[in-house]
């Protein structure tokens, strides 16, 4: 029963310690984008930043138009 405690323990540690250092790598990816972004608007920068990564989704089916075929 020892051991099954220990075993348990240590896997909690495991995963507490994978979440912490998951949160802390989305925390400083959060704070870059919010770096980029605010760095473009004090430069001045007119246009807004490219959304090369990210492309325009097509329309999706609005509920009026769910029915009809």
């Amino acid at each position: 029963m020892h051991v099954v405690s220990v075993v348990f323990g240590i896997a909690m540690l495991v995963l507490t310690g994978t979440a912490v250092v998951l949160g802390l790598v989305i925390l400083v990816m959060y704070e870059l984008r919010w770096i980029v972004r605010n760095s473009h608007e004090i430069g001045g920068q007119e246009e807004p930043i490219p959304r090369q990564h990210f492309p325009d989704v097509p329309p999706q089916r609005t509920f009026d138009n769910y029915w009809q075929n």
